[in-house]
């Protein structure tokens, strides 16, 4: 066999392992998606480019191998990234899920403001794409108020091209606006853009501070600190809210529940106590988790 067949079957072997680890112990990745989009196992389509690369020449298997692993990257880079898309028009929605679908998002839907607030408030979204017309409440409107409590990238979508519309919708706090009809290559384009802007600000360095909230990751003078998940979901809420006032309300809400027993308690401030003993160097004159009393916290870093 040639030495070209013999590396490009090690490759094929490591990512087909990699990617029966996910698909057998699917704990590794919780937000992976159906694997709905091979109509056959994958080991089919392992097969049959092999057994194409050994009819070709060496400069197919470079070809190949390069499709195949740009295919199979990709496919576990954007895995991890949910979309909720807000329009009532069903038509769209479907239209729009299908392609992101086929692109290897997860996707959500929202028909309305009420329902989108409603999962947002209990699933983790990366990435929103806001309609400015909608039959409870208008997009713009609705744009604020998301923008007020989280901190993902927001695209408007609207048929209205003037530039008046366009300066008020970004100013209403949308990351892009994008004109229909679009294109799907111009669509997943602004996605991708949004998502890597998102991606570099998951770091976060003050001082003898550094926060990874990608890898859950927090050092104080290069000194690994270990939270509990109760004190990380804190952190990453604050964090998505950057230099925001969040009321304890609002900060209660989103980690415990709509649980009234947890509104009129202490807990939240309890874990922001012990949130400081273990970032801050001074927990009675904190410097990044800063209290505004009577209403709530923010993080400043």
């Amino acid at each position: 066999m040639a030495e070209g067949s013999v590396e490009f079957a090690s490759w094929i072997m490591i990512c087909n392992n990699v990617w029966k680890a996910f698909t057998v112990f699917p704990q590794l990745n919780p937000r992976m998606l159906p694997l709905k989009i091979f109509p056959f196992s994958f080991n089919y389509y392992l097969s049959f480019i092999i057994n194409f690369h050994f009819q070709s020449a060496l400069e197919i298997n470079r070809v190949l191998l390069y499709t195949f692993l740009k295919f199979y990257l990709n496919f576990m880079n954007t895995m991890d990234f949910t979309i909720l898309i807000i329009d009532d028009n069903e038509d769209i929605v479907m239209m729009i899920g299908e392609l992101l679908k086929f692109e290897n998002y997860a996707v959500m839907k929202a028909y309305d403001g009420k329902e989108a607030m409603s999962v947002l408030s209990s699933n983790r979204i990366d990435l929103i794409l806001l309609d400015v017309m909608l039959p409870d409440i208008d997009g713009r409107l609705l744009c604020k108020k998301l923008r007020y409590q989280y901190d993902m990238p927001i695209i408007m979508i609207s048929a209205k091209d003037e530039i008046e519309d366009k300066v008020t919708g970004l100013n209403s706090g949308a990351d892009d606006y994008m004109v229909k009809p679009f294109s799907k290559l111009e669509l997943i384009s602004r996605i991708e853009a949004n998502l890597r802007r998102t991606k570099l600000q998951a770091k976060y360095r003050k001082k003898h501070l550094f926060i990874d909230s990608d890898e859950h990751k927090i050092t104080r003078n290069n000194e690994l600190i270990h939270l509990t998940l109760k004190e990380w979901d804190i952190i990453k809420f604050l964090l998505q809210h950057k230099g925001k006032l969040c009321p304890r309300e609002t900060i209660i809400s989103a980690i415990w529940g709509e649980d009234a027993l947890y509104n009129w308690s202490r807990v939240l401030d309890v874990h922001i106590q012990h949130i400081r003993e273990k970032i801050e160097d001074d927990p009675k004159d904190p410097l990044y988790i800063k209290t505004v009393t009577g209403v709530g916290y923010k993080i400043v870093i």
